[in-house]
């Protein structure tokens, strides 16, 4: 579908607007539009009923989230999800099951990150150790991931991975001090 023929459909099946959507089990949080190739090819059905996968031209994705990955998004979590049966046949049925669900995957991503964070910990102290020492531009917000790099000698290396950044930003072992144009991320131990 087009994202007209999508506006249309949504209009036709709530004239008022004030319906919210269920999207692959989930919630609809944002669209992002997209060239065609990026994240993959995407499908449609063509005017004369053909199946169509390209990677041409452009693509708006839909990004939805669901239960488990908000728990995950919020590092284990749970206490912003809000469980709502109304006159549901067992509402408390389902809602024991729903608990008992988040408190398994909150306790599954907090030993993960967990984990994750002692791994990427140790390399860091590694990079230090070996000279290494990372920076980020003092235009960019403190806690953002992807906008630190690696220093050397005053020498930008590489940008630190996803792990790494959260290392620096989570272990406690680093403390941010400004020196001219960058924020220097100093081993504080």
């Amino acid at each position: 579908m087009t994202t007209k023929e999508v506006i249309k459909q949504l209009k036709k099946e709530d004239p008022s607007g004030k319906l919210h959507v269920r999207a692959g089990g989930g919630t609809v949080i944002c669209f992002e539009r997209k060239p065609g190739y990026w994240d993959g090819s995407y499908q449609y059905v063509d005017k004369e009923g053909n199946f169509v996968i390209t990677n041409q031209g452009e693509k708006v994705d839909i990004i939805y989230i669901d239960y488990e990955e908000w728990i995950w998004d919020h590092d284990g979590d749970y206490s912003k999800i809000k469980l709502d049966f109304g006159a549901s046949c067992n509402p408390k049925d389902e809602e024991k099951t729903y608990l008992e669900r988040f408190e398994q995957i909150s306790r599954k991503c907090k030993s993960t990150l967990e984990h994750s964070l002692h791994e990427f910990t140790i390399n860091m102290l590694k990079q230090y150790k070996e000279g290494f020492t990372v920076a980020q531009p003092k235009t960019e917000k403190i806690g953002r991931y992807n906008v630190m790099w690696f220093y050397k000698d005053d020498q930008k290396g590489d940008r630190l991975r996803q792990g790494d950044c959260g290392a620096v930003l989570k272990s406690g072992f680093f403390e941010p001090v400004e020196r001219g144009d960058l924020i220097y991320w100093e081993l504080n131990l």
